[in-house]
């Protein structure tokens, strides 16, 4: 999964869901931040600074709608809500001396998607999709786009 903060960061996702119908369902998400974006890296004499931003966890819940558009494709749209933990660590190194600072933050807000599901077997399939996270900060409402390939095995 590659989620758009500012630059791109790598996650690692699981999905379980259930459909009720071809046409309708529902499915839960859990994220897990794997590869931050570096965003400073600066030195000055004896002084170092580097910062990285990701996302720690991502959790969320969705309604589903399916359009089966034949045997084995079908196109899908999503909508729920999330909450995620967003992470910034930085360390400094002044004349030997090193801090090293960690801030997390989280958010929550709806999000919501498309994508396309194509069958690969009798119980499996590949799923391509786009969600937007929408977020509300103190400076404004933001959101943070994501892009995902997933194996999907049915039960």
């Amino acid at each position: 999964m590659a989620y758009d903060v500012g630059d791109s960061v790598y996650g690692i996702q699981g999905r379980a869901g259930y459909n009720f119908n071809p046409y309708l369902g529902v499915e839960a998400e859990a994220s897990f931040g794997l590869i931050d974006q570096n965003i400073i890296s600066a030195s000055s004499g004896s002084t170092t600074l580097s910062a990285d931003v990701g996302v720690n966890n991502s959790f969320g819940a969705f309604a589903v709608a399916r359009v089966p558009v034949s045997k084995g494709f079908s196109l899908f749209a999503r909508g729920g809500y999330h909450a995620t933990n967003f992470g910034l660590n930085s360390t400094s190194i002044e004349n030997g001396n090193t801090v090293t600072e960690n801030i997390s933050q989280s958010y929550d807000g709806v999000a919501y998607g498309v994508g396309i599901e194509v069958a690969t077997g009798l119980r499996n399939a590949v799923r391509l999709d786009y969600t937007r996270y929408q977020i509300t900060t103190d400076l404004g409402d933001n959101a943070s786009d994501t892009v995902s390939v997933s194996f999907v095995q049915k039960f």
